[in-house]
């Protein structure tokens, strides 16, 4: 049997696709049972860099940046503008995932998927849960990180 060297479970570029549930729509696993934080994530990062300064400053400016972050990827969908869409999501998904935010990643690759799949209106759905999350990540990293580690 000859094999095709498309891989349906890549996109173009080689990107894995999200996982995609019995009904067509993404799956990013159970993001609720996901931790809110993994700080073992921030520990790691200032071990490799070795300086503790920078991470703190880093987690300062993923809070900060929140709510121009959320509002980005809010404000493009509703304005039915799926590239800018997915360009907000994925950076949220990847910085969420830098500064140790599981579940919030897993919501916003929820999200990513749904928009990569052309499922627009699936996506907005999605999105309260993803404020909802983002808001707790905040609240959390600012009083069991940023507060604790001399940071506010």
């Amino acid at each position: 049997m000859a094999t095709s060297p498309y891989d349906s479970s890549q996109d173009s570029q080689g990107a894995a696709r999200p996982e995609q549930t019995s009904a067509g729509r993404p799956d990013a696993g159970d993001a609720g049972a996901a931790p809110l934080l993994d700080l073992t994530v921030l520990e790691e990062l200032g071990q490799e860099l070795e300086d503790i300064a920078t991470v703190r400053a880093f987690v300062s400016d993923y809070v900060a940046f929140w709510d121009e972050r959320i509002h980005r990827l809010t404000s493009s969908l509703a304005d039915e503008d799926s590239k800018a869409a997915l360009e907000a999501v994925v950076n949220l998904r990847a910085v969420s995932t830098m500064v140790g935010a599981p579940r919030l990643s897993a919501l916003a690759s929820r999200i990513e998927g749904f928009l990569r799949c052309f499922q627009l209106r699936e996506a907005i759905g999605a999105l309260p849960a993803l404020e909802r999350c983002g808001r707790d990540t905040v609240v959390e990293l600012r009083t069991t990180y940023l507060l604790t580690t001399g940071c506010l």
